[in-house]
């Protein structure tokens, strides 16, 4: 790792500098593996990994730690999928993640993504709630206010 970069936020600005949601792993323009894209699973999965072995390289980690609100149900599916497609270079931990109901019921004492989201300070729409990108972009924003409360990270020891 090199000096003063975070080995789990792998395409960030630590430190000196605030997170932003927007990371390797949130795609607008990605609606996820599915047969009407015309490619097979394997290759919309390689797809996705892409961007996220680009932005480990780039931030000379090992791997990416997976983020989400629950995210071990997520995780779940991206291991079965990898396991399914005989993808040998899995960007993710394999059981690693970083969850954000569990920080924002630490930081703001809210487990539910609105009212964590909310407590952050966050503006929450309901119309929008509940689909997939929304959802995954307030948690990378939740996220980001949380790890942004501490700073920069410190030296071991």
């Amino acid at each position: 790792m090199a000096a003063g970069r975070h080995p789990l936020v792998p395409r960030g600005a630590v430190p000196g500098c605030q997170h932003r949601a927007g990371r390797a792993g949130v795609h607008r323009h990605h609606s996820g593996p599915s047969a009407t894209h015309g490619a097979s699973r394997a290759r919309c999965i390689a797809q996705v990994f892409e961007p996220v072995r680009a932005a480990v390289k780039a931030g000379q980690c090992s791997r990416a730690i997976l983020v989400g609100h629950n995210p071990s149900f997520d995780l779940g599916f991206v291991n079965a999928a990898v396991a399914r497609t005989s993808i040998k270079r899995n960007p993710f931990h394999p059981f690693s993640t970083f969850d954000t109901a569990t920080l924002a019921g630490l930081a703001y004492g809210q487990t539910v993504l609105s009212r964590a989201a909310r407590a952050a300070g966050l503006e929450w729409d309901e119309r929008d709630a509940h689909s997939a990108i929304y959802d995954a972009e307030m948690t990378a924003h939740l996220f980001c206010r949380i790890v942004n409360l501490w700073g920069a990270p410190r030296p071991a020891g």
